[in-house]
């Protein structure tokens, strides 16, 4: 069973969700991604963490976007 269904919605909470469930949003407006920068944020986040969860929305697909 999915983390969301049609009778549960979860909102304003901090929850674990797979990351094959979270698609890439197709209204982001950055279409490039310097592949140095994101690996200085990955190593950034393993050595400190993140200072806040990522927020994700439920999409029409029923799988999430970031």
């Amino acid at each position: 069973m999915g983390l969301f269904t049609k009778d549960k919605k979860i909102t304003g909470q901090v929850i674990t969700v797979n990351i094959g469930e979270i698609d890439v949003n197709p209204n982001q407006p950055r279409k490039y991604f310097d592949k140095a920068e994101l690996e200085s944020l990955a190593i950034s986040i393993k050595e400190n963490g993140l200072l806040q969860p990522l927020t994700v929305r439920k999409n029409l697909t029923a799988d999430m976007s970031l």
